[in-house]
């Protein structure tokens, strides 16, 4: 009879200890089956469309590409900076030399020059008379604004140019370098501009078969 007793206490033991640990679980492991199940019965979300491209016209790409700053040139290096103001030189005398052709063409009896102005001598050109200075400005203000990326482009090809010239200069007259800078930028800005300027008008008076000034 005891041995009876025991083994039925021993059965009711066996089924009654899973059942208890069952219970001392966590509620989250109870419920991780189902939730994954739910995970897995989701739909896959759909892929973020990319944002439009905002489309710019030619007044926006252009106001875009001449918006740099000379701050930008001066990142770059000196040599930049510098060559940069030298090819500014040299869009501004030869358009200044196709203003002087087509003012004089538009206006065969008056001079661009300063009343007491000596031809054989530039320095003596200045100041300028206020109408041929309007046509300049038209001029600037146009052609000037289209070509000034490409200004920026060809300083910024010259800038190792300026940079071997500055250190020739340096090494050959064993100057420092800010004296060697100063040279060239006087030689290429100054002496170069003038000698460009008596070329250019009277090449762009021969072209459109005027006189530089009233004979």
């Amino acid at each position: 009879m005891a041995r009876l007793l025991l083994a039925s206490l021993t059965l009711s033991n066996a089924f009654i200890v899973p059942h208890r640990g069952l219970a001392r679980l966590p509620r989250s492991a109870l419920l991780r089956p189902a939730a994954a199940a739910d995970d897995a019965a989701a739909p896959a979300s759909e892929p973020i469309a990319p944002a439009p491209v905002e489309k710019l016209g030619l007044r926006a790409r252009l106001k875009k590409a001449t918006s740099f700053k000379k701050a930008d040139l001066a990142a770059l290096g000196v040599s930049a900076f510098f060559a940069y103001g030298f090819v500014s030189n040299v869009n501004s005398v030869l358009l200044m030399s196709f203003t002087w052709a087509t003012y004089r063409r538009a206006n065969p009896l008056l001079s661009p020059l300063a009343d007491a102005a000596v031809l054989a001598n530039p320095l003596t050109w200045f100041p300028l008379k206020k109408q041929f200075l309007i046509y300049y400005a038209g001029y600037y203000a146009t052609i000037g604004s289209v070509l000034r990326p490409f200004r920026f482009a060809v300083a910024v090809g010259l800038a190792p140019y300026f940079e071997r010239t500055y250190k020739n200069v340096a090494e050959r007259t064993g100057l420092p370098r800010p004296v060697s800078i100063f040279l060239v930028t006087m030689v290429a800005n100054v002496a170069f501009s003038v000698a460009l300027l008596v070329g250019a008008v009277s090449g762009f008076c021969a072209a459109l078969r005027v006189a530089p000034v009233p004979l």
